[in-house]
């Protein structure tokens, strides 16, 4: 389950959409799998091909919190407890709202993981276990480090050999390597 709504556009969601492909293109991930975006209604989505994933990638929803979104999920999906597992992915800040608060203690012991993102580029993933969510990992991208802007390598100033570009962007693009022709 992915919040799309309003705290979780820009950097948090497309975080989010990295983590959600991660999972499901992992390669020990051999189960099937379901994806929804919540917002204040709930819509499958796909990663099976490029076209897909951008199509989720463009849902947006206007709301301030999916509790709508995730009040309708839980009423129409049949759950077995025991054979599922949810992951749940969104900013802190939208579950601080008093009706979303409300919608998830409802729900809270059917979701798995909560994983949460923040615009700065903080992943933070829990577990529910017991009552509660217990802490599983922490991580910080730096973020502002990989999307600083290069200056682009004019034909004059270009290496004329095999040169891998370290200011390349390694998660966003892979390396160019610049070739001449003989």
């Amino acid at each position: 389950l992915i919040d799309i709504s309003i705290k979780n556009w820009g950097t948090p969601k497309t975080l989010a959409f990295s983590i959600w492909l991660s999972l499901l293109k992992h390669p020990k991930a051999k189960m099937s799998t379901e994806s929804f975006v919540i917002g204040n209604d709930y819509t499958a989505i796909s990663a099976d091909n490029i076209e897909s994933i951008i199509e989720g990638l463009d849902l947006l929803d206007y709301s301030l919190h999916a509790g709508n979104g995730i009040k309708k999920f839980f009423d129409t999906q049949s759950f077995k407890k025991s054979q599922q597992e949810i992951f749940y992915i969104s900013n802190k800040a939208s579950t601080a709202y008093p009706a979303m608060q409300k919608e998830l203690s409802l729900v809270t012991q059917m979701i798995n993981y909560w994983i949460y993102v923040t615009a700065e580029g903080k992943i933070e993933i829990h577990y529910q276990q017991n009552k509660g969510l217990k802490p599983v990992q922490e991580l910080l991208l730096p973020l502002k480090s990989l999307w600083e802007k290069t200056p682009p390598i004019s034909k004059q100033t270009a290496p004329q050999k095999k040169e891998r570009n370290s200011n390349a962007y390694p998660i966003l693009i892979p390396p160019c390597r610049i070739v001449t022709g003989k």
